[in-house]
């Protein structure tokens, strides 16, 4: 079991006045290894959470960042975060918080000749105080271990802040006249340690800070799999021919990838047009993550959907919706499009409209990757007659889906207590009033639903008037870890052979060709049907090895399952022994 830095990928950032900052790893993050990102950041006291740590670029792929410790306090936060790369490639990592935040950052990337898992996090700790040293409680390994500190300090001048001498420096930034000043450091231990996390400042005395510790391990003893099943039992060539064998792998120490992920979506924020706007809009756009969802809806006096433009460069709004009101003479819209970027500051306009008109947008994160993110429910919408504040349910199709209610009205009207009876409470993300004209107005409201299912009627409050109101579901991401990594599940079953009509030629091609024979039978527990396979003919014996990819695990970290089996050109002849009588039979039987 060894733990060691991976070559030239430690280092920071330092990032002033922004609500986001990235970090690109210097060179390729590979599989199965751990990468780690550390942030001393100076705002007006805001805290991260989670989801604030994100991919932002590259080739790689890593599971869900998690938050593995956080403190804040008054105007400086610490916290650390953690992933597992499980797809080798390039990498920038982007923490968001809120707008004018500095930020000191550091990361790495860990090897570990037995991987990382989830339960990672050996021990962890945080404090904050006016004080030199700066230094959290001691935090413990019971074997070899990565530790990995943070501190961020609240000091406008130049400053002498360093790491303890035990711990390694990964980024430094000390200029406090010009930025925030934090230190980000770590030591690699090889046997069990006590220790805390602490930093010190040699010449400028007490200073308030924040300082974070957490303690990295591997994966206890090291996963492994077993591979049993009749495809071990002393197979031949005819036995794959015909197909119809077994291989049943069982994890120890790790466990399968999920078959399904269903990701949390967020609301990130809202953008409004004008409180006067008539035939026209223009609405400016809030800072944007590519994958972000970009919904524009608006209201007017009329029935056509007017011309969407702008300086937007993502693709262009796809209409979902059209809804008439009053009388069928007025309509409201829901466009929408998948952001490529970070989209803040770029426009989106709507012209060619009727008299009034009142326009919104709402982004969400965590929403389908591609295609209709609108589709989790068929849209019901409604013309309403005066008094009548409520419409149909919708059902959903997917858990965490998000329930939307958008109600429109002219003239202008506030939208209030907007509910269903699940989730319950939809609370307001975007309105707007405009007494352009003779007035429109808009309101979208919503919530995440935890299971699929039907909402109940959905009701709201405002003035009694003729009014306009639809209601969708956001879909949130899917994916299938599981079904994704078979193709390299089948690629890791391979023979020490190389004959033309051999293992690796034929019965891998089978495999790829109906992935559906492996299948994930539970948490631990793979079963791999081997097909027909017409074809296989091979005139020396093959031994064949199974290695579990990456991707196929919880862990991250492939697998040599053991034991290897064999394929036979044909079974063992019983031995034949001549005999004259079954007397002479029986004395030889007993002679052997």
């Amino acid at each position: 079991m060894t733990i060691s830095q991976v070559a030239s990928q430690a280092g920071g950032v330092t990032q002033d006045a922004s609500a986001t900052v990235d970090r690109a790893f210097p060179g390729n993050v590979t599989a199965g290894n751990l990468v780690w990102f550390a942030v001393s950041k100076f705002d007006a006291g805001v805290s991260l959470v989670a989801g604030d740590l994100t991919k932002q670029a590259g080739t790689a792929t890593i599971d869900t960042p998690t938050l593995d410790k956080v403190i804040q306090a008054g105007n400086l936060t610490a916290a650390i975060f953690s992933a597992l790369v499980t797809g080798t490639g390039s990498l920038t990592l982007r923490c968001t918080s809120t707008a004018g935040s500095y930020w000191v950052i550091g990361s790495d990337e860990l090897a570990s000749d037995v991987g990382w898992g989830a339960s990672r996090v050996e021990d962890s700790d945080s404090a904050n105080a006016t004080a030199t040293p700066q230094v959290t409680p001691a935090m413990v390994s019971a074997g070899k271990a990565a530790f990995v500190g943070v501190t961020a300090l609240d000091d406008g001048l130049l400053s002498s802040l360093t790491e303890q001498a035990a711990f390694a420096r990964v980024f430094l930034e000390n200029n406090g006249a010009a930025h925030a000043i934090g230190v980000i450091f770590q030591q690699i231990v090889s046997t069990g340690t006590t220790d805390a996390a602490e930093s010190s400042t040699t010449a400028d005395g007490a200073q308030i800070y924040a300082i974070a510790g957490v303690v990295y391990k591997e994966t206890a003893g090291g996963a492994s799999a077993e591979d049993t099943g009749t495809a071990t039992e002393d197979i031949v060539k005819a036995d794959v021919v015909a197909g119809g064998k077994t291989l049943i792998s069982t994890l120890i120490g790790d466990t399968w990838a999920p078959a399904q992920t269903i990701s949390d979506i967020s609301f990130i924020a809202n953008a409004l047009g004008g409180t006067t706007d008539t035939t026209s809009f223009s609405i400016t756009l809030p800072a944007t993550q590519a994958g972000d969802l970009i919904i524009l809806e608006f209201s007017h006096r009329g029935t056509g959907n007017g011309t969407i433009g702008g300086t937007y460069t993502g693709p262009a709004f796809t209409l979902k919706h059209s809804q008439l009101f009053g009388s069928s003479a007025f309509s409201g819209k829901t466009y929408w499009s998948r952001a490529t970027g970070d989209h803040a500051a770029q426009t989106v306009t709507g012209s060619g409209l009727t008299n009034a008109c009142a326009a919104i947008v709402t982004i969400y994160r965590g929403t389908a990757a591609s295609g209709d993110p609108l589709a989790d429910a068929t849209i019901v919408g409604e013309e309403n007659a005066s008094g009548n504040e409520t419409q149909a349910e919708i059902t959903t199709a997917t858990d965490k889906a998000w329930v939307v209610l958008v109600v429109v009205n002219s003239p202008d009207l506030a939208v209030a207590t907007q509910a269903c009876t699940s989730p319950g409470t939809l609370t307001e993300r975007a309105e707007r009033l405009s007494t352009g004209g003779t007035d429109a107005s808009i309101a979208h409201a919503s919530a995440a639903k935890a299971s699929a299912g039907a909402t109940g009627a959905l009701t709201w409050t405002q003035t009694n008037a003729a009014s306009g109101s639809w209601a969708y579901a956001i879909k949130p991401n899917v994916t299938t870890p599981f079904a994704d990594s078979r193709s390299a599940q089948a690629d890791g079953l391979l023979s020490d052979g190389s004959e033309t009509h051999g293992w690796n030629a034929d019965v891998v091609a089978a495999l790829q060709a109906d992935l559906s024979v492996i299948v994930r039978t539970s948490d631990t527990v793979r079963t791999i049907t081997l097909p027909a396979v017409a074809a296989y003919n091979i005139t020396a014996p093959e031994t064949i090895e199974d290695t579990i990819p990456g991707t196929a695990l919880a862990g991250g970290s492939p697998i040599v399952a053991t034991p290897t089996f064999t394929v036979d050109v044909a079974a063992a002849e019983s031995r034949r022994v001549p005999v004259r009588n079954v007397s002479q039979a029986v004395n030889r039987a007993s002679s052997y």
